[in-house]
This record gives C-alpha cells, sequence and structure tokens, in this order.
C-alpha cells in the first residue's frame, strides 16, 4: 500500500518519483482488522464442521422436535375439520379459491351477469 507521485510537480517529467508510505496509524488499523477477521474465520470455523459431537442433535432432543412437530400438524388438522363441520362453511356456495379471487369473481359478475343469466340457467337444468 504505497502511494506514487510524479516527481517535479504539474511540469515534471513523466517518471515516477520514489513512492512515499501510507499514514502508519492507517496501516496498523487495516493490519488489525485483518488479524481480527483472520482470527474471527478460525474460531468460528468450528461451526461449520458437522461430524463434531456438539452438531449431532441427541435422541431425546429428536425425539422432542418431532412430538412438537406432530402436535403442530394434529392441531392445524383439528382446525382445519372444526371448520369444515361448521354450518357456515358446509352450507355456503365455494365459488373460490381464496380471498383475492372471491374479490375477482364479484366483480366479474358486477359486469357479466346481465349477460350470462340465460346460460347459467341452461347449464343448471343441464339443458344446455
Amino acid at each position: 500500500a504505497w502511494k506514487c507521485h510524479r516527481r517535479g510537480g504539474a511540469g515534471g517529467g513523466d517518471e515516477l518519483g520514489e513512492r512515499e508510505p501510507l499514514d502508519a496509524t492507517l496501516f496498523y488499523t487495516l493490519a488489525d482488522a485483518l488479524r481480527a477477521t483472520v482470527r474471527d474465520l478460525y474460531t468460528e470455523s468450528h461451526l461449520l464442521r458437522s461430524t463434531t459431537a456438539a452438531a449431532t442433535p441427541t435422541t431425546t432432543a429428536t425425539a422432542a422436535m418431532v412430538g412438537e412437530l406432530e402436535s403442530r400438524a394434529k392441531h392445524v388438522q383439528e382446525a382445519f375439520v372444526k371448520k369444515q363441520m361448521s354450518g357456515d362453511y358446509a352450507e355456503r356456495n365455494v365459488d373460490s379459491i381464496n380471498q383475492r379471487n372471491k374479490s375477482f369473481n364479484r366483480k366479474l359478475g358486477r359486469a357479466f351477469d346481465k349477460h350470462t343469466v340465460e346460460i347459467r340457467h341452461a347449464l343448471e337444468r343441464g339443458t344446455a
């Protein structure tokens, strides 16, 4: 990390002059930062190894995690079944897959229902 300057100022020759060193405090600051980075890399590199005993989960920890995941899945399934069995969900006419699609279908209905009434009635009767 050396600075170069031309000898002779603005009207001097084309040759490069002597190199002058960077400020010492800047040099030592950069060197300390590099040392700290290298030290952190080596001290934390053990976390990358998966063959150590610390990185391998115990059987009790694995069993606890499996139990928690199964209970979450059971809770979600129960909530879904409860929602399906409710009268509101069972009786309503489902024409959409999500709220955005429901809104889109409502807008389409406003625009085109008056033109498609006969076709829909024929399809419902089975005479189309």
